[in-house]
């Protein structure tokens, strides 16, 4: 399992090319979480931005990562 980003791209007006739009990038635990936050704030951006996109991508960051600290060495 991986962890997800709500990705929501903007242009900030009618005229801004593509490569010139605004990005936000939102980290979330699993597809479907990316999904609900999507149904909320897209509304949002919308209303302020209609020139814009929301989506949700799969990354590569493992959803329960575990660090552990290395082994102390028995001469401390």
């Amino acid at each position: 399992m991986f962890l997800y980003v709500l990705v929501l791209t903007y242009a900030l007006n009618e005229d801004t090319p593509y490569s010139e739009w605004e990005e936000s990038i939102i980290w979330l635990p699993s597809y479907q979480a990316c999904a609900d936050a999507m149904d909320v704030m897209y509304d949002v951006v919308y209303a302020h931005y209609p020139n814009s996109i929301g989506r949700c991508i799969e990354t590569d960051v493992p959803r329960e990562r575990v660090i552990r600290p290395k082994t102390r060495p028995n001469n401390l």
